[in-house]
């Protein structure tokens, strides 16, 4: 009788296992982040205006970003385009503008100098590394010039770069960590990751699997938010996982993946990993970029 009773346990265990993977899978797509109520709640948002935030980064000195997000708003109808319209044409004049940079960089770096005299310090370097050397040289002259830079992270990278004669690869990547590193950055967990796979590949003359994974990405993600944007990023990449995720979503939805970083932080970029990559996760985040802080609000809870 004992063994007579077993198919039909395990028809009942079958059954049970069944339903709660159902009732799991259901309760993902209804309250998800990607999830129809989500979504639904998101939808009954005004857009958001992001005036005020193209104007913040103007002030900081992040034109790059500044251009982007007025650029974002225009293609995307959202309040305030007129303005952002406007303020596009005075950024690309100040970008066009060398001595009215230095201006106004030496501006803020007095006002910043007076807070804190470190990281104003930091941001020298930053500007430089970014619109100096990446602007003015080529990557083979780069590479020279970052061979001799005192931090061993950007030295060992421009020394690969070197060394195995494929400057497409590497691209500019020397001079977004070089940024990335004067403004604090990047982590320590990735920042030794990429150090010991850099020399490992310089010794060899041949660049290792992951590493150019990494190498790639870092380009795809410059590519696609530029190079402010790509240090915004790396703030929060803890490990290669999280730069894949970073440079996926770039990839898909550029404008969408900086505001959920710029807004949400690393825990923006924890979602941003856990996320299925399919179109509806795309069109999610793209409907939270529009309704602003309110909807990556939704998205993280």
């Amino acid at each position: 009788m004992g063994a007579q009773k077993n198919p039909y346990r395990f028809s009942i265990f079958l059954v049970l296992t069944i339903g709660t993977l159902s009732a799991v899978l259901f309760a993902r797509s209804l309250l998800g982040p990607t999830g129809a109520l989500v979504h639904y709640r998101m939808s009954g948002l005004s857009d958001f205006d992001y005036v005020e935030e193209i104007e913040a980064l103007r002030e900081e000195g992040k034109l790059e970003e500044a251009l982007r997000l007025s650029r974002y708003v225009q293609s995307e109808g959202l309040p305030g385009n007129g303005t952002a319209a406007e303020l596009e044409a005075v950024i690309k004049q100040e970008m066009s503008d060398p001595i009215g940079q230095v201006l106004s960089h030496i501006g803020r770096i007095f006002d910043f100098m007076k807070k804190s005299p470190d990281r104003a310090a930091r941001w020298v370097l930053f500007d430089l590394a970014l619109y100096g050397e990446v602007r003015d040289l080529s990557r083979q002259e780069f590479y020279q010039a970052a061979e001799r830079d005192p931090d061993p992270l950007v030295a060992a990278l421009a020394r690969l770069g070197l060394a195995i004669g494929q400057p497409e690869v590497v691209d500019w990547t020397p001079a977004v960590i070089k940024a990335a590193r004067a403004e604090g950055a990047l982590a320590d967990s990735f920042t030794d990751w990429l150090l010991q796979s850099t020399k490992r590949s310089t010794e060899a003359k041949k660049m290792g699997p992951d590493l150019e994974a990494v190498l790639n990405d870092l380009k795809l993600l410059r590519e696609n938010v530029g190079a402010q944007g790509a240090v915004r990023f790396l703030r929060h990449v803890k490990d290669p996982k999280d730069l894949a995720a970073a440079a996926r979503f770039a990839g898909m939805a550029p404008e969408a993946a900086w505001l959920t970083v710029r807004y949400c932080g690393e825990g923006g970029l924890e979602m941003l990993r856990h996320l299925d990559g399919s179109q509806v996760s795309v069109d999610t985040l793209k409907l939270a970029a529009r309704k602003g802080p309110k909807g990556f609000a939704l998205l993280l809870n």
